[in-house]
């Protein structure tokens, strides 16, 4: 990939992810899946932006790779959890490109790109996206890392998913 600024790769990867104004492309759908943890797998971002699942897997393909004009809105890691049969799953992770692309796209001033290192660090957040991408399923209502106040002195604790049966 030759080298430019971080504001052109940027720029170069919005007009991939969504070249025109009007309806969402399927990029731009697929990438929004990413706006709650930051990662998600193919499953989960099936499941939570109503786009058919081969749809998804070309799509996070092609945000995963990297070209000579635009850098890869995703990277790729492997995750599985103790007892899960078969093969590891792919857990897509937002690059900080991706994360610059979704703060322009989304109006979302606070986020940036996870920064997960290892194992332990990765499962938490792909259990905490199962959860969450099985309540949407399910109809339910849920928060990623809700802020739950209680008490008089304003304390709070942090749910890791808050999810609200109807």
């Amino acid at each position: 990939m030759k080298r430019t600024s971080r504001s052109q790769d940027v720029e170069t990867l919005i007009a991939y992810i969504q070249p025109e104004e009007g309806e969402p492309t399927t990029r731009l759908r697929v990438l929004n899946c990413f706006k709650e943890r930051g990662l998600a797998t193919a499953d989960q971002v099936a499941t939570l932006s109503g786009v058919h699942y081969k749809t998804v897997m070309v799509t996070l393909s092609e945000l995963a790779l990297s070209s000579y004009e635009r850098p890869a809105a995703l990277k790729v890691s492997k995750v599985s959890l103790e007892g899960q049969n078969g093969r590891p799953k792919n857990l897509y992770i937002l690059s900080s490109e991706g994360a610059s692309d979704l703060r322009v796209l989304l109006g979302v001033r606070d986020f940036h790109a996870p920064g997960l290192q290892g194992f332990a660090e990765t499962v938490a957040p792909y259990a905490m996206m199962e959860i969450y991408a099985r309540a949407i399923q399910d109809g339910c209502q849920a928060q990623v890392e809700k802020v739950l106040p209680f008490g008089a002195e304003n304390s709070s604790v942090r749910a890791d998913v808050l999810v609200t049966v109807p």
